[in-house]
């Protein structure tokens, strides 16, 4: 089964066989623009949400601070210059005109933009160190390759931390698992390209890969790397994945959980 090369270029998407060679290139960050939206999201055909943190912060701020004070010129509105928030459609992030807060979402929650609308949703993506939750969004790309009947999925959308492969006509149950392994493939990439958000991964998790279960060349171990699906077709592609690895060397002690759930609209390829 033939599989695109791997590019730096939007849209390409490196099949299993590549796996560690993008794991070399993944600390340049290769970019894909297909994308789809998950089926519990608000609409739109870009899913390319990410956490509010940042949004989350700025919900105090009304910009009340700028337009207030002693510092307008006389004759001039105070309020003038004020900028409208467009929340319409949205429930989290951030609005598009002002970049103020539309408001938060649970923590079990992420919230799941697209151009015109935000919702809060399951994230698709989870990082948890030592039981702690650094980091998590609720973006993906899927794709689906009807003359191979294989689909793609990866998590975070551009970031592709998480990158999982189908076999030929996939059906419900789970396709990797550990020390079985499966007819699909589920890997894990720790580098950061900025899409992947892992600003807060703390720095000795970054900059490894864990293709496989068991012993690591890093010598750390993976003790789980299970995707299931749970529905699958040519117009959705459902399921979970779970990856944990055990650290060893400066991560001993400590272990890295990348887990999440997925309801997704692949793209034809």
């Amino acid at each position: 089964m033939q599989h695109p090369k791997i590019t730096a270029k939007p849209g390409s998407r490196p099949s299993p066989a590549h796996l560690l060679v993008l794991a070399a290139l993944a600390g340049c960050g290769g970019f894909r623009e297909a994308s789809s939206t998950p089926a519990d999201a608000a609409g739109g055909t870009d899913a390319e949400a990410r956490v509010d943190g940042a949004a989350q912060d700025a919900g105090g701020s009304d910009l009340d601070a700028a337009a207030a004070g002693d510092h307008t010129s006389p004759g001039v509105d105070a309020g003038s210059d004020a900028c409208t928030p467009s929340c319409s459609g949205r429930t989290c992030g951030l609005d598009p005109t002002c970049g103020v807060s539309c408001g938060t979402c649970p923590s079990t929650l992420a919230c799941a933009t697209t151009s015109t609308n935000a919702a809060c949703a399951a994230p698709t993506i989870v990082w948890e160190v030592d039981g702690v939750v650094v980091t998590q969004l609720a973006t993906f790309e899927s794709f689906y390759y009807p003359s191979q009947g294989t689909y793609g999925v990866d998590f975070p959308h551009w970031g592709r931390s998480v990158q999982a492969w189908t076999p030929q006509n996939p059906t419900p149950g789970t396709i990797v698992s550990c020390p079985a392994g499966g007819p699909g493939t589920l890997s894990l990439i720790t580098s950061d390209n900025s899409y992947a958000d892992l600003g807060a991964l703390p720095a000795r998790w970054k900059n490894l890969t864990f293709v496989s279960c068991g012993a690591q060349s890093s010598g750390d171990t993976v003790t789980a790397r299970d995707l299931t699906i749970t529905s699958v077709s040519p117009a959705r592609i459902a399921g979970s994945y779970d990856i944990l690895v055990q650290g060893a060397g400066p991560r001993a002690g400590s272990t890295l959980h990348v887990h999440g759930v997925f309801d997704l609209v692949p793209q034809p390829q």
